[in-house]
């Protein structure tokens, strides 16, 4: 199983670290936690396709934990 932490940042993080996405991967089902602004991107760039996410816990509905889900509409869309 591996845990891959694709942003830890707050609201309004710095550039260069994305807000709340974290990936979990069991190679049967990957999770997505929280999905903050720019996961598709981090995502992509850890050499994961938003396809591939099985499903998305959303912990909370503070904005940084959840709009990057237009993102992933917006990645898989595209793929």
């Amino acid at each position: 199983m591996y845990i891959v932490f694709l942003g830890t940042g707050g609201s309004g993080a710095p550039p260069g670290r994305a807000e709340n996405c974290i990936l979990v991967d069991n190679s049967e089902v990957r999770i997505l936690l929280d999905a903050g602004p720019g996961c598709g991107q981090k995502l992509q760039e850890a050499g994961y396709s938003v396809c591939e996410i099985g499903y998305i816990y959303i912990t909370h509905l503070h904005i940084d934990h959840w709009s990057g889900l237009l993102d992933i509409a917006v990645y898989a869309a595209a793929e």
